[in-house]
């Protein structure tokens, strides 16, 4: 289960549920994108207030699960954690 895009899935479902929140949303990143250009630096992104209120929201709603190793961790990992890491390379 990939946590960020459950989380980024959640964050537009909620935007669409809410339209005035997307609607606030959107002016406050249109009034940043104006003043920085059409590729807004990340310390500008971070520093969006309203929608560091919308990210912190959602996960207040919709905490996400973490999932914990069936067996025991062994010098860092799990036991047969380098085999399940190969299927995925």
């Amino acid at each position: 289960m990939d946590t960020t895009s459950n989380a980024i899935s959640r964050v537009l479902y909620l935007l669409c549920e809410h339209q005035d929140v997307q609607a606030k949303l959107r002016a406050e990143i249109l009034e940043v994108q104006e003043r920085c250009g059409a590729e807004i630096p990340y310390d500008e992104v971070m520093s969006i207030p309203f929608l560091d209120a919308v990210c912190r929201e959602t996960l207040r709603l919709y905490v996400l699960k973490i999932t914990s190793f069936p067996h025991p961790l062994t010098n860092g990992l799990a036991a047969g954690t380098h085999q399940s890491l190969r299927t995925f390379g």
